[in-house]
């Protein structure tokens, strides 16, 4: 198994000294850090690629062409190259390069990057990511692949008879790994190739890695490359290490607080329990890091961020040597000791592709040279030969596709409604409808509170009458309010609010209350909306309440909250409900008046609609992924 760290290159404020080093001398501290690695004995260097501030690395290929003459046994990678929004023509010529100057001791990860503007800045569309992703890769192995080629796709200006120069190194191109944190389509194209799959979980729970890999090994073995706990799998982790573990979180406290990326978010007790970030001693981050295997099986690549944040040069070199003296040599020990002989221990060394090519008789082109011992260009731990360099089956020979079923995340437990201001508790019972009553009140109790308690009860009532049974779960914002925020500027949902997302997302149906505000819902509803995934709610039922002080507030139901869920592309039952303080009062002495009316008829649209749609389950967050043929357009 290989182990190896990735910089993103950021240029940070030191917290403790309040220094900023400049462009010059963080890249310079960067080529340190790779020569200092191979020293130590680890496997990988990887550098990012970003072309905007706080990050210098613009140019991964003169970084790696470099270190390739100044490092002996380390394997040279990219933690992203960006296949949107370069040219592929570049990318095979550039890498094909580095291949050539580095002996085949490099590989490279393709990736889209998660900077939005970088897309306009080389005159690409970020609407179109997935399909640049699949055109542009697709054009790239043709020119790895074939002396001669003549191309003509969406995205660039065709080709005729070109041909990309130097050629890959003994005519077998560098090994790639698809990187992608959410997008099934990626993983797709991944296990459609049959390359690697890096998943760069350092801001993710291990719940989503888990399932992010499991599917792109069950398309790896449906694309016919092999039994699924052979495909290539990589794994993105973050650590700090002092001998004593609370050193290292006094230590390392100022940095992770103040980070450009998750400074000023979620506490890093939070993040530590919700992501692979460990802060701790040596054994710690054993401890964490040896039970990987038990989510995602035996893989191939773990690498390592310990560079970002402002930490100085010398505590990167020490986190170094402690990582390559003190753990990676366990983790390796454990790993081997627990790999099936069949499943490989890393991936292919250049080496390895060339035997496995001329195996398979598939030279790649006249510029094959002999085979070559072992050197170089050799993995540092000699692994079996990977799969022959094959293309994937043909459509004939593949399974249909699941049918297409909206987004949603994974399992989660069901509640039933409690009293307003009760804890929920837990139910076990397999209810037919599952209903989320999400409460936007600020106070509490509220009326807002009690008016979705209300709407929840017509609902259920109206359910019973057509025989079905319902579990409901209250979610009052105001307990989230905190982790709303911080996952607005983290992108990172920590804690409880990453269960309710997961609860709301696998709903029935939803009531939805707010209070009314200078004539809007309330700022905590739209920021609970904001981070929902944009998809998640499509055609799910939804009923929308809400409260203010007088009647004249009643419109912004439909001027404001309505459209809000309509372009949510949410199912909004025709009739809502507005209640004014005096309508509560009217209420509590004429059980026939309008508001009570107005909630049982709300509840019953609601429960019609709810009862028409047949109830999924916690469904496949994968399921909509489309077959690569599909992404690929007959390209």
């Amino acid at each position: 198994m290989q182990f190896g760290i990735f910089t993103v290159g950021d240029v940070t404020t030191d917290p403790t000294t309040g220094r900023t080093p400049d462009d010059t001398e963080r890249v310079r501290a960067m080529l340190t850090i790779a020569r200092h690695a191979d020293e130590a004995g680890l496997d990988v260097f990887a550098t990012g690629e970003h072309h905007n501030p706080p990050f210098v690395p613009s140019s991964p290929t003169t970084m790696l062409g470099y270190l390739a003459g100044v490092t002996k046994d380390i394997v040279l990678s990219t933690s992203t190259t960006l296949i949107t929004t370069n040219d592929p023509v570049r990318l095979a010529e550039e890498y094909a390069m580095l291949q050539v100057i580095s002996d085949g001791r490099m590989d490279l990860m393709m990736g889209r990057g998660n900077t939005g503007p970088v897309y306009p800045w080389f005159g690409q569309d970020i609407r179109n990511g997935i399909a640049l992703a699949v055109e542009n890769y697709a054009l790239l192995r043709r020119l790895w692949t074939e002396d001669v080629v003549d191309w003509e796709g969406k995205f660039r200006t065709p080709l005729q008879g070109f041909t990309s120069t130097p050629r890959p190194l003994d005519g077998v191109p560098p090994f790639v790994w698809h990187g992608s944190i959410r997008s099934p389509e990626i993983a797709e194209q991944a296990a459609y190739y049959g390359d690697g799959f890096f998943h760069n979980n350092i801001f993710w729970p291990m719940s989503h890695t888990k399932q992010m890999v499991q599917f792109y090994r069950q398309r790896y073995e449906h694309h016919g490359h092999g039994p699924a706990d052979t495909a290539i799998v990589g794994l993105g982790g973050q650590v700090f290490l002092r001998k004593d573990s609370q050193k290292a979180w006094d230590e390392f406290r100022p940095y992770f607080d103040n980070a450009p990326v998750y400074g000023h978010g979620p506490s890093m007790e939070d993040f530590t329990r919700e992501t692979p970030l460990t802060v701790g001693s040596p054994q710690q981050v054993i401890d964490r890091y040896a039970a990987m295997r038990e989510h995602v099986g035996d893989y191939q690549r773990q690498l390592f961020l310990i560079d970002h944040a402002g930490l100085p040069l010398k505590t990167v070199l020490e986190q170094i040597d402690l990582l390559a003296g003190e753990v990676v040599p366990v983790l390796r020990r454990e790993a081997e000791a627990a790999r099936p002989a069949h499943v490989p221990a890393g991936p292919p060394s250049h080496g390895e592709r060339v035997a496995a090519a001329r195996a398979a008789g598939q030279d790649g082109s006249a510029h094959v040279a002999p085979p070559r011992t072992a050197g170089p260009g050799a993995s540092p731990r000699t692994r079996r030969a990977c799969p022959p360099l094959r293309a994937p089956r043909s459509a004939s020979d593949r399974a249909a596709r699941p049918a297409h079923r909206r987004h949603r995340p994974a399992q989660h437990t069901h509640h039933r409604a409690a009293p307003a201001g009760a804890p929920m508790t837990d139910t076990t019972a397999g209810a037919d409808r599952r209903l989320v009553v999400v409460s936007a009140g600020l106070s509490k109790p509220s009326s807002t509170r009690l008016l979705a308690d209300r709407l929840a009860d017509a609902t259920v009532r109206g359910l019973r009458e057509q025989g079905l049974s319902a579990d409901v779960e209250t979610v009052e914002l105001r307990d989230h309010a905190h982790a709303v925020v911080d996952a607005m500027l983290t992108g990172f949902p920590t804690g409880d609010l990453a269960g309710v997302l997961e609860r709301v997302y696998a709903a029935d149906g939803i009531v939805v209350a707010t209070p009314l505000f200078t004539t809007t819902y309330s700022g905590l509803l739209k920021s609970f909306v904001d981070v929902l995934d944009k998809d998640a709610l499509t055609g799910t039922p939804v009923l929308l309440g809400a409260t203010g002080g007088t009647s004249r507030h009643s419109l912004a139901l439909e001027y404001s909250l309505r459209p809000l869920f309509t372009y949510l592309r949410a199912d909004v039952a025709t009739t809502s409900v507005f209640a004014a303080t005096d309508d509560w009062a009217a209420a509590e002495t004429d059980a026939g008046g309008g508001l009570p009316r107005r909630i049982e008829r709300a509840g019953r649209e609601l429960a019609a609609t709810v009862a028409r749609r047949e109830s999924t389950g916690p469904a496949d967050p994968f399921a909509t992924a489309p077959d690569f043929e599909s992404l690929l357009g007959g390209l």
